[in-house]
This record gives structure tokens, sequence and C-alpha cells, in this order.
């Protein structure tokens, strides 16, 4: 009788444990977790490029805005490969942040290209800050 009270209990207990074990299990997209931050940086590269395209796209053909935003696709390049190779490089970083802002104090830029480019200005601050802390 003491045997199977036991048993029960044991059981009973393991059964209202299990799920506050299971939530203190580390969520990786809190935890600093390798994997989720090359996710992360991945997908705001990925981000970047496509609003760099769009912009150029719309650039007029004859005249500097082009050249300004090749730069700025080349230097970004350089930096997500040192990322993608696990090296944070601070002067690529600072390079792409500089040719993004030169783009938008240079470039005849629609309305959302420039909103997008400014967001993805502050995210790129954001980055750097959150690395040289």
């Amino acid at each position: 009788m003491i045997r199977h009270l036991l048993a029960t209990s044991a059981a009973a207990s393991a059964l209202l444990l299990c799920p506050l074990a299971i939530n203190a299990q580390p969520n990786p997209q809190r935890s600093g977790d390798a994997y989720y931050q090359y996710d992360h940086h991945d997908r705001l590269m990925g981000r970047i490029q496509a609003d760099l395209d769009s912009s150029q796209a719309a650039a007029a053909a004859f005249s500097n805005d082009g050249s300004r935003i090749s730069q700025a696709r080349e230097d970004l390049g350089i930096f997500a490969r040192r990322m993608d190779d696990g090296n944070y490089d601070g002067r690529a970083l600072t390079n792409s942040i500089v040719d993004i802002q030169r783009i938008l104090d240079n470039n005849r830029l629609y309305v959302q290209n420039r909103q997008a480019l400014l967001d993805d200005l502050g995210r790129l601050r954001d980055l750097r800050e959150s690395y040289e802390r």
C-alpha cells in the first residue's frame, strides 16, 4: 500500500514538474545562440542588399547615384562575408554605414527607398553599437 502511494506520488510529481522543466529550456532567440545571431545577420544583410537593389533600379541612369549605391553594395558585401566567417570587422561596418549615409545625403530617392535606407542605417548603427559594447 505504501509502495503504491509512493509510486503514485512520484508519477504525479513528475507530471507537475515536467512543464516547468520544458519552459526552463533557453530560447535561442534570446540567449545569444550563435545560429540565431548568424541567421539574424544573414537576414539583415539580405534586407539591406534588397533595399539597395531597389534604390539602384530607380536611380537616374546618367548620374553618380548608381555608383554610390554600387560602392555601398560592395562594402556591405565585404562586411557580410567577414561576418559569415565569424569575424566582426568594425571598419567594414563603418564603411557600409558611411556609404548608405552618402546615398541618403546625395541621391535622389523615392520616399519609400529613402525610408527603407534610413531604417537600414539605423539597424547597422544598432549592430555596431551592440558589438562595440
